[in-house]
């Protein structure tokens, strides 16, 4: 039953995503062909600032709107499906509320996962079109970045997949704290929404404070004090290998975060079914 409703929630959410991200992938590649018409024709002139300026502004709106709009799509059509009268639908099905958490996280995160993808891919195809940069300068450019940033010793695709690994399982805790937020702001008779919203800003204040506990032993265990006259500040060693402990504890809170959020989301569907 799990597959079923996977399957079923790709095709309702794929009428609008799919329709969306065509748009993207097919607009892209013009807006980069008109950028590059307007640097050939030159930005000095008046036509090429307009379609230059054009181009550009056209692009960054289309990718982060896309972005957003997805990501508000996915958040939306889990409250629907939750706690209004859609929810109907949902809990007369033969199914548990852990089938109905795990079948709409999978689709949540898939949809996230490929609007990351598009977007990345879009803007790097734009950059290679108006050949803004090389192939090869991409490289050179990450690995300078990943050794700035303390990335340590190890190669470029280390530490993409340790950074990817790290965004993949944010995506997660991200999108179970909003599961969360719906779930216990369902348990109000009235006003729903506005009780999910302010659900997910608590939580969200919450996990702010748990980082931000968490994280301070790394900032205070690299930082020493600086006088000035009678003043103190922090001066932090950027040339310590900082980002691998900090990556690896949010790691780690990010799956203890989502464990919680999956555990009180499941048993507050079980508990307090209460449908609108």
């Amino acid at each position: 039953m799990l597959g079923k409703m996977i399957k079923h929630e790709f095709k309702a959410s794929g009428r609008l995503l799919i329709p969306l991200f065509l748009i993207v992938i097919v607009m892209t590649p013009v807006l980069s062909l008109l950028n590059k018409l307007a640097s050939n024709i030159g930005n000095e002139s008046l036509v090429g600032k307009i379609l230059s300026g054009l181009s550009m502004g056209s692009f960054v709106l289309m990718i982060i709107g896309a972005s957003v709009a997805a990501f508000i799509y996915i958040m939306v059509r889990f409250y629907k499906t939750i706690a209004t009268s859609e929810a109907y639908l949902t809990f007369c099905l033969p199914v548990n509320s852990h089938q109905v958490v795990l079948s709409k996280l999978v689709v949540a995160i898939v949809w996230q996962l490929a609007t990351i993808i598009i977007a990345v891919g879009s803007v790097y195809s734009m950059l290679i079109i108006t050949g803004t940069i090389e192939p090869g300068e991409v490289y050179n450019f990450l690995d300078k970045m990943i050794i700035f940033a303390g990335g340590g010793s190890g190669t470029l695709l280390g530490y993409l997949i340790k950074i990817s690994i790290i965004i993949f399982i944010s995506m997660i805790t991200s999108t179970l704290s909003w599961f969360l937020a719906v779930c216990l702001g369902q348990m109000s008779k009235e006003n729903r929404a506005l009780m999910s919203i302010a659900m997910y800003m608590g939580i969200y204040m919450a996990s702010q404070i748990v980082y931000t506990i968490v994280l301070l032993p790394f900032i205070f265990a690299n930082a020493s004090d600086i006088n000035f006259g009678e003043a103190k500040a922090l001066n932090l060693d950027m040339n310590t290998n900082i980002p691998t402990g900090i990556l690896l504890t949010v790691g780690i809170v990010n799956v203890v975060l989502a464990i919680v959020y999956y555990i009180v989301s499941t048993r507050t569907l079980t508990k307090k079914t209460n449908v609108k």
